[in-house]
């Protein structure tokens, strides 16, 4: 037998915020560290100064797409959680409408 669902759409939307913080916390750290690389990068020649570019382009990428995933999942929490607030609204508005004497003092 299922379970019933118990949610509440203040957590959900309140998560959903910090986690879009923390996404933005990842490319500012993403930016400071692609600053520290590039300020190391004249210290380095050759091969070795080509393979550190190579690893810090795709280290830039990663931490960009790995922002944008964050960014994503706090959105959908977010939503989420306004959706559930609006469809508890409208169930309490139907339920007004067959019982009027419900919630009246």
């Amino acid at each position: 037998m299922s379970q019933p669902m118990n949610i509440a759409p203040e957590l959900l939307i309140v998560a959903g915020v910090e986690v879009t913080a923390h996404s933005q916390d990842l490319v500012t750290i993403g930016h400071r560290a692609d600053a520290m690389v590039d300020s190391a990068l004249p210290g380095w020649v050759g091969r070795s100064a080509a393979a550190l570019a190579a690893r810090a382009a795709t280290w830039a990428d990663a931490t960009l797409a790995l922002s944008a995933r964050v960014y994503v999942h706090g959105e959908a929490l977010r939503r989420s959680g306004l959706n559930f607030a609006e469809m508890e609204c409208r169930g309490a508005q139907t339920v007004v409408q067959v019982h009027p004497t419900v919630g009246s003092p």
